[in-house]
């Protein structure tokens, strides 16, 4: 029988197959779409976190375990959900699985934007980005990443 304090340790490992291996990519570490046969094929990102730099490895993986912590603590409609993480101190790797959100970012849809969409279709987009932005603002959250891009 388990103690407090006792580690427990699982032994199956989780397999996921691969639907897209090249969803995106920056300078620490990419980003694949992958699937869940045992839940319905359910769809998911998995971020890799392993940084193109040698220099001071240590402060981004800090960085990293930073992120995933903040991020295991947002439950908001309008912020992706982290699911799983995986840390590898001794390589300053590591990685996290995400909720995986269909369609495009805001730099895509603006892009395609046209007289098709009305006015109260894009208020409708700026009011959810910025009632996310409200959300991890009351959080004392600062997103240092903001961009067309990172907006779903």
């Amino acid at each position: 029988m388990k103690k407090i304090g006792d580690i427990l340790n699982f032994i199956r490992t989780k397999d996921f197959t691969v639907v897209n291996p090249n969803l995106g990519s920056g300078s620490f570490g990419k980003t694949v779409l992958l699937k869940d046969e045992q839940l319905d094929n359910m769809l998911l990102v998995a971020k890799k976190y392993e940084p193109q730099q040698i220099t001071d490895q240590k402060a981004f993986y800090k960085n990293f375990v930073e992120e995933v912590k903040i991020l295991l603590n947002l439950n908001h409609r309008n912020i992706v959900r982290i699911y799983d993480w995986w840390l590898y101190p001794e390589y300053h790797k590591g990685f996290i699985t995400m909720e995986y959100i269909d369609g495009c970012n805001l730099r895509q849809y603006l892009n395609k934007f046209s007289p098709k969409y009305s006015p109260s279709s894009i208020n409708d987009i700026f009011r959810q980005i910025i009632d996310a932005f409200c959300y991890i603002e009351n959080k004392k959250i600062i997103h240092r990443d903001i961009k067309e891009n990172n907006i779903l």
